[in-house]
């Protein structure tokens, strides 16, 4: 099916149309997180019906009313002898007022619900990439202005799931007396690929009938009354590092071109010439132009937290697994800027506090939880590097095998992933080596930023409804870490006033 304002200029890239409303194309890019198999065109096609089925039944409605007599066919029965509709609804989604059915996803999930992220889908040009491996969605990821949407783990579970783009490599195919170039899929991780999803198939089921008891949910602290979802949080720590995933962005050109030559520096992949395919597209004027610098003259280096992504490291000394550093920067100033004090937990800190305290936060996690705190762009650079202990990989210390399935074969796939994990990093191949590792691997991944930045990712994760229960676990105990040292470090009382502990309130945050 051909679409007026969906383009497809390479298979897994899509483009939304400059001439669709800026709302519309930010509902269809958040709409990434629960994509169906179809991907955005799918998602794109139920709207374009959806819309379609409302304009025509709207009709039909006057058309009975002036003509009692006459039948006219319903929709479903129009959908049968096919129509021209589509096309009316397509252009309905280019105009304003909104159509109610656009409409009304913003009033729910902005509106009720307070996601307010949402808006940040408003600019332009709007692309997706599709079943592209996770560590490819981490490098689109990697820019502090980054405005972007990946599918969700947390809420989709697939079947069969297939393996990313990613996976492929490329050979000499001989047909008779030709030899030309072909992709074909990695068997070593085809294995992998297979076994890890067996073993996250088991832990779902465990983990779907044990919650299906109120009994044990309350145990855990859910408040969820249905046991998909947090089924889901506890089993993807199996989920294979070959999983396809997606992800739908919303920035500017300048920032998507630098992001994506870093990213094709740091993991080599036919991927990221689709990508390029994709912006040109989009912006057929800047086509040609790419990223050009300010100051020209010699090869841009990689940025430090890229060039030794993904590489081993030690795990975190904290009993809790989380460590917060602190720099006081001894600011002077204006004299005239006084900073405002919050009011409640629940809103912004002064922007003046990331000139006077700088914070750095390492969390030791599972890799699934790592891809959670990197789409927090407040604090960047993020890092991100591998827990090898005793030349093994292991899993993140908050999950551990239920079903029998795991318990009997995760400890030799986790000996197979790490000897893959090092063949590929040995050949300087770390796009590869990602595909090895499964979701619950233990990493540490730390991130710098200001005060103000730092207290509201932490405060997301800690307070946000829904929340992960393993960030939320490392948010709190940072948060805690980061109040007592800061009452050690840099808060002394001020004039006049005993010296409180509750003075640290001043720069926004309060258990």
């Amino acid at each position: 099916m051909s679409f007026q304002y969906l383009h497809e200029p390479t298979p897994g890239t899509i483009v939304l149309d400059h001439r669709l409303t800026p709302e519309v194309r930010a509902m269809l890019a958040a709409m990434v997180s629960r994509s169906p198999i179809g991907g955005m065109k799918q998602r794109y096609a139920e709207v374009v019906e959806a819309v379609a089925s409302s304009l025509y039944n709207a009709k039909r409605d006057v058309l009975v009313a002036d003509n009692p007599d006459r039948d006219f066919p319903t929709w479903e029965q129009l959908i049968k002898e096919g129509h021209g509709w589509g096309a009316l609804a397509e252009d309905a989604l280019t105009t304003y007022p909104l159509h109610p059915k656009v409409q009304g996803f913003f009033d729910q999930f902005v509106g009720q619900y307070g996601h307010s992220s949402v808006m940040e889908l408003t600019g332009s040009p709007t692309v997706a990439v599709e079943g592209v491996s996770w560590f490819t969605a981490w490098l689109l990821f990697d820019s502090p202005l980054v405005a972007g949407q990946e599918f969700s783990t947390r809420a989709v579970r697939r079947t069969d799931w297939p393996m990313a783009r990613e996976s492929r490599i490329v050979e000499a195919i001989a047909w008779g007396d030709t030899v030309s170039e072909g992709t074909v899929t990695d068997p070593s991780l085809v294995t992998l690929h297979r076994e890890w999803l067996e073993v996250y198939e088991a832990e779902v089921a465990w983990w779907t009938e044990h919650l299906t008891d109120p009994a044990n949910r309350a145990a855990l602290g859910i408040a969820d009354k249905e046991p998909f979802r947090p089924a889901l949080d506890r089993a993807r720590w199996a989920l294979p590092g070959t999983f396809a995933t997606g992800a739908a962005f919303a920035s500017n050109l300048r920032e998507r071109a630098r992001a994506v030559r870093d990213a094709a520096t740091v993991s080599p992949s036919p991927v990221w010439d689709d990508i390029e395919t994709a912006y040109r597209t989009a912006t057929p004027g800047l086509a040609g132009y790419g990223l050009r610098e300010a100051v020209v003259g010699g090869e841009r280096d990689l940025p430090g937290h890229l060039a030794s992504i993904l590489r081993p490291v030690a795990g975190a000394k904290h009993p809790s697994g989380v460590d917060v550093e602190l720099r006081v920067i001894d600011w002077k100033g204006d004299g005239v800027v006084s900073p405002y004090t919050r009011k409640h937990g629940r809103s912004y800190a002064d922007p003046w506090f990331n000139r006077q305290v700088r914070a750095q936060v390492r969390i030791e996690c599972s890799l699934a939880v790592a891809r959670d705190w990197h789409r927090h762009r407040t604090l960047y650079p993020w890092h991100l590097g591998v827990v090898c202990l005793g030349g093994k990989l292991t899993i993140d210390r908050r999950y551990e095998p239920k079903s029998e399935v795991a318990v009997a074969r995760t400890p030799d796939l986790l000996r197979r992933s790490y000897a893959l994990y090092r063949q590929f990093l040995d050949a300087g191949d770390v796009g590869r080596a990602a595909l090895a590792l499964p979701m619950g691997t233990r990493v540490v991944v730390s991130g710098v930023g200001g005060m103000r930045d730092v207290l509201y990712t932490l405060e997301l994760r800690a307070h946000a409804h829904g929340a992960n229960f393993e960030y939320k676990q490392q948010a709190e105990a940072a948060l805690y870490l980061l109040e007592v040292r800061a009452r050690l470090s840099f808060m002394p009382a001020p004039d006049g006033v005993e010296d409180d502990p509750s003075v640290f309130d001043a720069v926004g945050y309060k258990k």
